[in-house]
Parts: C-alpha cells; structure tokens; sequence
C-alpha cells in the first residue's frame, strides 16, 4: 500500500569532503491527505447542495409570482369589462407590487446558472 511521506534531506559530507549520504527525516502524512480529500468532497457537496436548495427556491418563487401576475392580468380584464368598467386601477397596483416583490426576492438567491441564462 503507498502512503503519503513529508521528507526534508541534506547531503552528509566526509571528513574529506566526498559525499557520505543524506541526512534527513520523514514524516506519515497519509492521514492528513485522507482528511483533506474528505474535507474537500464533503464541501463540494454542500456547494452542490446549496446551489439545488437555490434552483428549488427560486423556482418556487417564480412559478408563484407568475401565477400571482397570471390571476391579477386575469382580474385585470375580468374588471375591465361591464359592469365593473373603471375599477381596474386597483389590479394595477397588484400587478406592480408583485413584479417589484420578485425584483427584491431573486438577487439574493437565485443560482448562478439562472443569473446567466435568464436574468438581466
């Protein structure tokens, strides 16, 4: 089985000036690097993990406040028409506070693949 070693060496001279060896330690560090690999993959997974909880989020999200501008443009004609002519100007106000609400809920958690497909 090969092990990870740690190892520091100096060449060792004799009296006369030839090369008599090295002198030097090494050090186990197979354990270390077995910690830092599992430490690495269980951090991708979180990033993994937390981008999908994002996407999910956002999803949710959208698809509700297109169903909130669906329902509100729906009310919009429903109202335009007789016998409620003029009381339209209330759904606007609707349609506006959703579209600001997804304005102020998406920058902060949408996922970054989304950001650059389908978000200015």
């Amino acid at each position: 089985m090969y092990r990870w070693m740690f190892d520091v060496a100096s060449p060792r001279l004799n009296g006369d000036g030839s090369f008599g060896g090295f002198i030097g330690s090494a050090i186990d560090v197979t354990d270390q690097k077995l910690a830092q690999q599992a430490l690495e993959k269980v951090s991708g997974q979180l990033i993994e993990a937390r981008e999908k909880e994002r996407s999910r989020i956002a999803r949710e999200l959208h698809d509700d406040i297109c169903q909130r501008q669906l329902h509100s443009s729906k009310l919009r004609i429903w109202a335009s028409q007789p016998p409620f002519g003029g009381s339209a100007r209330s759904f606007r106000g609707n349609t506006r506070s959703a579209s600001s609400s997804r304005k102020t809920m998406y920058p902060g958690i949408r996922p970054k693949i989304l950001h650059s497909v389908c978000f200015e």
